[in-house]
């Protein structure tokens, strides 16, 4: 059961600076184990965790062990943002689509290119303006 606990606390003091990700799910009818350590890991990391450490834990109703959708969950918590949003490209420029892809290159630690279908919208907002 400490583990986990034993676990964070090695990374934590090994790194001033995590600049990771956890996205931890577990379901409503888990094994008893997990549901018991979840909550107090969770108050450990809220209590202990580095600015740059992004985390979320959720637990699922009516679902035990690995729920059906925790991979598609921790996929779009990974991915949040990953697109430039929809309302802003209207008005947006080029350097501000550029800066906003060079923050995720950033984020994710490789080089994310601005998608086509991106610069298509953005090339024909600003031909209409």
């Amino acid at each position: 059961d400490d583990l986990m606990y034993k676990k964070f606390d090695e990374l934590k003091k090994k790194n001033e600076s995590l600049n990771k990700m956890l996205y931890l799910i577990y379901g409503e009818n888990d094994f008893t184990s997990i549901i018991k350590s979840i909550p107090g890991f969770s108050k450990i990391i809220e209590e202990n965790a580095p600015k740059d450490f992004i985390w979320e834990v959720k637990l699922i109703k009516d679902e035990g062990h690995v729920p059906y959708n925790s991979e598609y969950e921790g996929l779009k918590f990974v991915f949040s943002g990953w697109k430039f949003p929809r309302e802003k490209l209207k008005e947006a420029t080029f350097l501000e689509v550029k800066a906003y892809y060079s923050q995720l290159s950033e984020k994710y630690g490789y080089d994310v290119e601005i998608p086509v279908m991106v610069l298509g919208d953005l090339g024909n907002d600003m031909l209409r303006k």
